[in-house]
């Protein structure tokens, strides 16, 4: 038997053990994903950090992202970085198909339909489209996902020490490339407790509670076998964590109450921190929790397990709002902000009451028999209106993305051309802008109908030119995307060793576009694009 032979056997072996359900939610991710994410998989979209980190992978070490840290690190000695939108796009669809995959062996999906809408709603919930405003790095973010899907399954199937260490190697991996998705372990843990009571496999309390204890311990150490090693990496390294968004300060346990509560109250909101911007998401989503709540009720009821049992495992279940929102309690700092970048554990909001369909029968009574069938017509209803309306608003935020990014080229080229015609211009000449990011420009036109895009409020998604500007654009970017830019221009802001703002002639001057809004000044061409703070 040639090597070929045996490499096609050991494949078709391994799929062979794929149930159907497994199949088809990974084509499903793959073919429902080009059409939710297709417009990110062909164009360039530049918002954010992905208008300048055309070659790079973004913060590692710095943020205990080490995992990323190591990738970056494989890729610069071998195939180089770069922010590949097919490449990097697809991938990510593809990582988020094999999760998809393994979420079916963990629960045992039963149904071809469920398969579909549950792998559909895991790639076209808008914190992916999120993720793909930063496209440099999206691919290990979603490996990450995948890793903790494995965590899970690993314990999920049988507890024993080597499914624990298994487990626990997987979190640690998952933490390393990207922390949010520790939401998804813990969700997937708490449900699969859940699950474990009312098919009668957990039979006493201290059963439960020994589960809850193993999962505990395995997140407990995959937490701190990631924290120690992403020490190590920076002790090795002489890298210190950045203050951005807090991240190198403690935890203040004082502060814990109210930041869970925090996390409650925007759980209950069910804007998912702008994903349902749009009142008819929100409804729906309220909807579908309101269901999922109807139908834990009715399995507990149904379920033969003791009493203690069952009032145990509602613990448990008012836990998984908490593992959902886990990404509210990893800061007490000012400066944390959970955006919809953070937020995919949430998409079990319409996940869990779809797993719930695979019990949901055998009630004995007809009158609750067409109760539970009608709850089920009702929530495929609703998580099928989802998958489509999200389908639609990733679309939407692309189209958004294009629109000001087009715009945003051309208000820097008309600058860029009336920074050459200034008399005197020569292209020696130090470049400094004054005010750049405090742009205000009255000539800038608003979109028509631009209230519209009201209801697209993803994170780095911006919502006007205007905007862009101040948020999105800057030196690097005319560099990249206008090719326009040296060593002798700079934005004065970034600089601290410059005053320029502090000079007379410089106060004196009208902010751009208005006539003196550009001027050599000392040997300096000065842009004045706002008022310095």
């Amino acid at each position: 038997m040639t090597v070929v032979k045996r490499i096609e056997d050991k494949i078709k072996s391994y799929l062979s053990k794929l149930s159907i359900y497994q199949k088809v939610a990974f084509f499903v991710v793959l073919i429902v994903g080009i059409v939710a994410h297709g417009f990110a998989l062909s164009n360039r979209l530049s918002v954010h950090d992905n208008s300048h980190c055309l070659f790079t992978i973004g913060a590692t070490y710095e943020v205990n992202r080490w995992g990323l840290g190591i990738i970056y690190k494989l890729q610069l000695l071998s195939t180089k970085t770069f922010s590949l939108p097919l490449f990097n796009g697809l991938l990510s669809i593809i990582f988020i198909a094999c999760a998809a995959a393994v979420l079916m062996d963990i629960f045992e999906i039963k149904t071809k339909l469920q398969a579909i809408i549950i792998s559909s709603l895991m790639v076209v919930f808008p914190m992916v489209t999120s993720v793909f405003s930063f496209m440099f790095t999206s691919w290990p973010y979603f490996m990450g996902l995948l890793f903790a899907f494995l965590s899970a399954r690993a314990l999920c199937r049988e507890i024993n020490l080597k499914n624990v260490i298994i487990s626990v190697i997987w979190l640690t991996l998952t933490l390393s490339l990207y922390q949010a998705f520790l939401g998804v372990v813990i969700t997937l843990f708490l449900l699969k407790m859940f699950l474990n009571v009312i098919d009668g496999k957990i039979d006493s309390v201290l059963a439960y509670a020994k589960e809850g204890v193993t999962y505990l311990v395995t997140l407990g150490a995959g937490l701190g076998l990631w924290s120690l090693i992403g020490k190590i990496f920076r002790t090795v390294k002489h890298i210190e964590l950045e203050t951005y968004k807090g991240w190198d300060e403690g935890y203040n346990l004082a502060k814990f109450p109210s930041t869970l509560v925090n996390a409650i109250k925007s759980f209950l909101s069910f804007r998912m921190e702008g994903i349902n911007a749009l009142r008819y998401l929100r409804m729906l989503a309220m909807l579908v929790f309101v269901l999922a709540v109807v139908m834990i009720v009715m399995l507990l009821v149904k379920s033969s397990a003791k009493v203690a049992v069952k009032i145990s495992s509602i613990v448990g279940l008012i836990l998984i709002p908490v593992g959902m929102t886990v990404v509210y309690l990893l800061s007490t700092s000012e400066l944390y902000q959970v955006s919809t970048l953070m937020i995919y554990a949430e998409v079990f909001v319409y996940i869990i009451p779809l797993i719930l369909l695979n019990h949901f029968d055998g009630f004995g009574s007809a009158i609750i028999e067409k109760l539970s069938q009608g709850i089920s017509l009702v929530l495929i209803l609703c998580t099928s209106v989802m998958t489509l309306g999200y389908v639609y608003l990733d679309n939407a935020a692309y189209f958004k993305a294009s629109i000001y990014q087009e715009q945003a080229n051309v208000y820097m080229t008309a600058l860029l051309a009336n920074i050459k015609s200034t008399e005197g211009f020569s292209d020696d000449l130090t470049i400094v802008f004054v005010g750049f990011n405090n742009v205000e420009d009255a000539t800038i036109n608003e979109l028509a109908d631009h209230e519209e895009f009201d209801g697209i409020q993803l994170e780095k998604y911006y919502n006007s030119l205007e905007e862009m500007l101040n948020y999105g654009v800057n030196i690097q970017y005319l560099r990249d995307h206008i090719g326009i830019g040296n060593e002798n221009m700079y934005i004065e802001d970034a600089n601290q060793d410059t005053t320029v703002s502090d000079m007379p002639e410089v106060k004196a001057m009208p902010i751009y576009p208005n006539d003196g809004s550009i001027q050599i000044i000392d040997d300096m061409l000065v842009v004045k694009m706002g008022e310095t703070n």
